[in-house]
């Protein structure tokens, strides 16, 4: 049995561009280059903390698994990091949820029992420690 090639090679108007290295004509070609593109990318997700080099590491920002630390080095209660959340809340403009949900997403953060922030708490904690924090989870928090 032979394989038909493509007979249309490039994308019609409008459509997606043919990526780089893609073997456009030659339908066995084509997939076995993607399949060689489905496993490269398996392996950058899977080995995610092994392809980001240490020294990148501290570029991403810091996370909630760093409130504790940081509240620990300015000796600051979980209502005092409250305090500093409402403050930095209302010069952005914005409200926070009531007390009970803001204290139980802060005890989250200091039990590093979550993986990430939103982008929301993660804008207001880089106002409030003067540090860039991510909303991207840690790389260790990457599933292997």
């Amino acid at each position: 049995m032979s394989i038909p090639a493509l007979e249309h090679a490039a994308p019609p108007a409008g459509g997606v561009p043919v990526p780089a290295g893609y073997p456009a004509g030659d339908v066995a070609a084509a997939l076995r280059w993607l399949a060689a593109e489905a496993l490269r990318l398996h392996d950058l997700v899977v080995n995610a903390a092994d392809a980001v080099p240490a020294s990148a590491v501290g570029e991403l920002g810091l996370t909630a698994s760093d409130v504790r630390r940081l509240c620990e080095d300015r000796k600051w209660s979980t209502g005092r990091l409250i305090v500093e959340l409402r403050r930095a809340a209302g010069r952005r403009g914005v409200r926070l949820p009531d007390n009970d949900s803001v204290k139980r997403t802060v005890r989250r953060w200091r039990n590093g029992h979550t993986a990430g922030l939103s982008p929301f708490y993660a804008d207001l904690l880089s106002d409030v420690f003067g540090s860039a924090f991510t909303s991207r989870p840690p790389l260790q928090a990457v599933a292997r």
